[in-house]
């Protein structure tokens, strides 16, 4: 799970309540990307709200829905060490479409943790190409909600297309001739 609560629960029973809130607040069924014409649930995070991330790798993204109930997203892994910082609101977010948002990358292999927020600023709406409308956009406005992210899928990178040729080249015949053919 992505989202933890202050205090853990003293007991199963309030264990389990405390699941049942947190998937009834952050989750939303609608499309699943992986599969054509299925649904699946959706992690929701709301403005302020974070997601925590331990991962191997050296690049971090994730999959979302972006459309006019997008916001600005923070990250930081390491504490800090990476940062990044994405408008995820933009002329074409009048209604939703997939995204695959690009975190950090070039991170040393091994290793990281990553936070995820929503940052409690609301976006710009002026920036639209068109006023948003249908019934998707109403069921929105009727949640009450100023924005929130949609999170499928985290998409990490293990390694980078450097370090894959560099293995590649020893493969064939040694680290000089991925050098010579890279660089």
């Amino acid at each position: 799970s992505f989202f933890y609560a202050k205090e853990p629960p003293r007991s199963a029973a309030e264990a389990d309540a405390l699941r049942q809130r947190l998937v009834q607040r952050h989750t939303q069924l609608d499309m699943n990307p992986l599969a054509n014409g299925g649904q699946r649930p959706w992690w929701l995070l709301y403005a302020g709200e974070t997601a925590t991330l331990r991962f191997s790798g050296t690049r971090l993204a994730f999959l979302t829905m972006i459309g006019p109930d997008a916001g600005v997203v923070s990250c930081e892994v390491d504490g800090g060490r990476w940062r990044c910082r994405r408008q995820l609101l933009d002329r074409w977010s009048y209604s939703w479409r997939l995204a695959v948002v690009l975190l950090v990358e070039e991170m040393p292999p091994g290793e990281h943790t990553a936070v995820l927020r929503l940052e409690p600023e609301v976006p710009d709406p002026s920036v639209l190409r068109r006023p948003p409308s249908g019934p998707h956009w109403e069921a929105f406005r009727r949640e009450g909600k100023a924005h929130k992210l949609w999170l499928m899928h985290w998409l990490v990178e293990e390694s980078s297309e450097l370090e894959r040729a560099v293995v590649r080249g020893r493969a064939g015949g040694g680290a000089g001739s991925a050098a010579r053919r890279l660089g």
